[in-house]
């Protein structure tokens, strides 16, 4: 059986969690490798924007697992991008 087709909520949960984690890193390690390069020091993403774009990620296994039909999958994903987008929100707000 793949591993990534399994029709649980709690997979689909954990995958809608991970995935934006792993942008979060990605896009923070590639504004730091930008900024030194080919940007001044001072410029580069905000980290508002590098919490959209990692929000974002969750884009690739919602696409993956609504092909494969993989409803309970969806429901995890949907439930884990709505719940990172309150807490993208509150953080806007009161940070």
């Amino acid at each position: 059986m793949n591993f990534f087709k399994q029709d649980k909520g709690w997979f689909g949960f954990m995958l809608g969690v991970g995935f934006p984690a792993l942008g979060f890193v990605f896009f923070t390690e590639f504004n730091n490798f930008i900024k030194g390069r080919w940007l001044p020091s001072n410029a580069g993403f905000s980290l508002r924007f590098i919490i959209v774009v990692s929000v974002m990620c969750n884009l690739l296994p919602f696409a993956v697992a609504q092909k494969n039909r993989l409803d309970y999958q969806l429901q995890g994903i949907v439930g884990a991008t709505l719940m990172l987008a309150v807490l993208f929100m509150a953080f806007i707000i009161w940070g």
